[in-house]
């Protein structure tokens, strides 16, 4: 298991738009953790972090991360220490910050509310991941086999009209008016958008 708040300082790290000490942020951090520690059961049958969950009106929380982000500036706290993480810890941060991290808090409890494990809890009750659907834990899994080769490293992205895009090929440019007569085209998806050069052309998927 791994140290829940350096988990916490991993994904300010990695996402800035988190690093605002507001309310919003406090619970998205939170859910971070809570999908980054169920994918993490479902892959490998086994607990992520040293801390629980606890069913909140706003869904899964750590009470400790929620009163250290709130009370102590950890929004401000980026020392993250990645020896502790293992290269599958490491690429499922990576994978849940990807799918996960471009959404807003509400539409992360959204998501979090449609798990039996809080459904079934009581207020204050900690979760039990070992309880989680097994549709929860096969959605995880496809999730995890459809970015895990993806080599976030090198990846750019560009926020544009409420979309998500993320491209290698640093000659691509989203802001320029042949692009962006392009982009106005593509309707809102709540998935990130994978822009190619292909014979010259965008390719957006």
């Amino acid at each position: 298991m791994v140290n829940t708040l350096n988990l916490a300082k991993c994904f300010l790290s990695i996402n800035p738009s988190l690093r605002v000490g507001n309310f919003d942020n406090n619970l998205k951090v939170n859910k971070l953790l809570y999908f980054a520690s169920l994918m993490y059961f479902s892959l490998f049958n086994d607990d992520l972090i040293d801390d629980y969950f606890e069913r909140w009106d706003n869904g899964p929380v750590v009470r400790e991360v929620y009163k250290e982000f709130r009370y102590n500036d950890l929004c401000y706290r980026t020392d993250c220490n990645f020896d502790e993480f293992s290269p599958d810890i490491k690429k499922i941060i990576q994978v849940t910050n990807f799918v996960y991290g471009n959404k807003t808090s509400n539409d992360l409890i959204a998501e979090t509310h449609k798990h039996n494990i809080w459904l079934n809890a009581s207020k204050n009750e900690h979760l039990d991941l070992k309880k989680i659907d097994p549709s929860v834990i096969g959605y995880l899994t496809n999730i995890y086999s459809i970015y895990k080769d993806i080599d976030f490293e090198n990846l750019h992205k560009e926020v544009i009209h409420g979309n998500v895009y993320f491209y290698y090929d640093s000659v691509i440019d989203l802001t320029s008016e042949e692009s962006l007569n392009e982009i106005k085209m593509i309707s809102q998806n709540e998935y990130p958008i994978f822009v190619e050069l292909i014979d010259g052309e965008m390719v957006f998927s």
